[in-house]
């Protein structure tokens, strides 16, 4: 279950949070492994937690995004506020609590409603008041891999439904999200499989001397 991981002591989340490009969001992270043993966490951990988001059948955007969130690097409210770019960090959904990554992808009311589609999240959305990465890493092991790049899609999509208030002036809908979100790994897939196949079809042709 989700809380196992997680009481058994398999969290990322010491690493705390880190900032900047996702280059320089890894250099920092294995920095910080280097140099402190005493971490919860290990090397070994880390780097196949990222090998897990990395392979995943998803965008390489959808990828970088949950790397951003994962290392709570996403210009959420509470963000903004600290560099002084806001002066509130309530939630844009549902403006219940401070704007985090783990309240917008894990306790907000919005982001609850999308598990609630899923029978399969069921342990995913029963454990508040955990890390982002936390959440993930334990999904990553518990998920099969389709229904893990559907979370990763479904997370980019709430993340995108946030954002439509703000620059566009539209109100966020949860309604189908989930569905929408396996239909666009689905079309991802499909795409991606067709070019394999395209290009083996163009690799394996005889050209004339």
């Amino acid at each position: 279950m989700l809380g196992e991981a997680l009481l058994m002591g398999e969290t990322l989340s010491s690493k705390g949070a880190i900032r900047g490009s996702a280059y320089f969001l890894q250099i920092e992270i294995e920095r910080n492994f280097k140099g402190n043993e005493a971490s919860s966490s290990n090397p070994t951990q880390l780097h196949s937690f990222w090998n897990g988001i990395w392979s995943g059948q998803v965008p390489p955007k959808i990828k970088t995004f949950v790397w951003r969130a994962c290392n709570d690097s996403l210009p959420t409210r509470t963000k903004l506020l600290e560099r002084k770019f806001l002066h509130s960090f309530s939630c844009v959904l549902y403006n219940e609590e401070a704007e985090t990554c783990d309240h917008l992808f894990l306790e907000c009311s919005f982001a609850q409603a999308v598990w609630l589609q899923s029978p399969l999240l069921n342990d995913y959305r029963c454990y508040l008041k955990m890390k982002f990465i936390d959440a993930m890493n334990a999904a990553i092991k518990k998920l099969s891999a389709p229904v893990f790049d559907t979370l990763c899609i479904a997370c980019w999509m709430i993340w995108k439904c946030r954002n439509k208030p703000i620059f566009n002036n539209v109100a966020p809908s949860h309604h189908e999200l989930w569905s929408r979100a396996n239909l666009y790994r689905l079309e991802f897939v499909e795409v991606q499989q067709k070019n394999l196949q395209e290009s083996s079809l163009k690799a394996s042709r005889w050209n004339p001397p």
